[in-house]
């Protein structure tokens, strides 16, 4: 079974700028058709936790993500609920806003959980209603 990396200190300018663009790229998708999201997503998602993303119900919005990425940092004691999610895992505070079509419905605030795995930004599984 594959486990997390444990990561001790803060992410590098490397780091960042993975995360940064595999945000901006995911954020790209939203308000749009939720079929290209979920297509994005799915290429997103950790091979571990491709089953709990396809047990998710079917999406009827998009999110975007509005991280504060200064904030990224290592979470080493972190582990999904089910799955595998291989790599330096990080938390990032996060707010969440829901989309339906370009309406802005509704919002929410997380620690996103991501990983780092052989220079890939790599989410857990997230289910969107």
């Amino acid at each position: 079974m594959t486990t997390a990396t444990i990561a001790t200190t803060s992410p590098g300018d490397a780091a960042l700028g993975l995360v940064q663009r595999a945000i901006a790229d995911f954020n790209a998708t939203a308000g749009g058709p939720v079929s290209v999201q979920q297509a994005a997503l799915h290429s997103l998602v950790s091979s571990g936790q491709q089953a709990a993303q396809q047990a998710c119900p079917i999406a009827t919005s998009t999110i975007s993500l509005e991280p504060v990425y200064s904030r990224l940092e290592p979470a080493p004691g972190w582990r999904p609920s089910s799955g595998t999610l291989p790599g330096v895992v990080y938390a990032i505070p996060t707010l969440i806003r829901i989309h339906s079509g370009d309406r802005i419905t509704g919002t929410d605030l997380t620690d996103l959980h991501l990983a780092i795995d052989e220079n890939q930004v790599r989410f857990p599984s997230l289910c969107l209603n």
